[in-house]
């Protein structure tokens, strides 16, 4: 009698080892391709907000502290090693400026391509987010790094002081040597709400990754 073990059964078991070999190829990629997509959701939304009706009030869209956290979370999640949290914290950090300009740069049919040269003056920035907050994010998931959340949850934190004292304009010049003039930012309640804002994102994002990390250290 046929034993039931044909060619095709002893097969099955090599199919499967060959699909889960795919698989954990393919879910990295995929989610590269997702936190691309975030990005540029991100940015093109933050360019749709209603502008305000002075320069003296910051706009929401000027926020610093999502091209912090996205990346981080980037490196956390797409790739397990640190070059591919890099490249998902780059990725992330620039479909972000890519959404956010996306508007503007077809209006005046000029190229997507500009905002990866020296014109665009926030790219040294964008590459330092992305690098830096991508390899953070690496080192928090991978090994329960409460520094690195600290290093990410300071950025927003230091951002909104900066901004409460009014020296941001030289910060850009004279710190992170930026040919950049931003405006001043009166102490309105609206431009402190917002500061208050980022200051408490950056302390729930430092609870809930310290948090996070302590689960997984006691787990092992």
């Amino acid at each position: 009698m046929p034993s039931g073990e044909g060619p095709g059964r002893r097969g099955a078991p090599s199919l499967r080892r060959a699909s889960a070999g795919a698989g954990r190829w393919l879910v990295p990629w995929v989610r590269w391709v997702v936190v691309a997509v975030v990005g540029f959701a991100f940015g093109y939304a933050a360019n749709q907000l209603p502008a305000p009706e002075t320069v003296a009030r910051m706009w929401p869209g000027s926020l610093g502290a999502p091209y912090v956290v996205l990346p981080f979370v980037a490196g956390a999640w797409v790739f397990p090693g640190r070059a591919g949290a890099v490249l998902a914290g780059l990725t992330v950090v620039f479909a972000g400026f890519f959404g956010y300009y996306a508007d503007l740069l077809d209006d005046r049919g000029v190229p997507w391509t500009v905002l990866l040269t020296p014109r665009n003056p926030w790219l040294p920035l964008e590459i330092a987010a992305g690098v830096v907050f991508g390899y953070l994010g690496h080192r928090w998931w991978r090994r329960g790094s409460a520094r690195a959340v600290l290093a990410c949850a300071a950025v927003p934190v230091v951002e909104a002081g900066i901004l409460l004292l009014g020296v941001h304009s030289w910060v850009l010049r004279r710190v992170l040597v930026l040919d950049l003039h931003p405006p001043f930012y009166s102490r309105s309640p609206w431009n402190v709400g917002l500061w208050v804002a980022e200051v408490l994102v950056a302390v729930l994002l430092a609870w809930l990754a310290i948090r996070h990390g302590v689960r997984r250290r006691r787990d092992r």
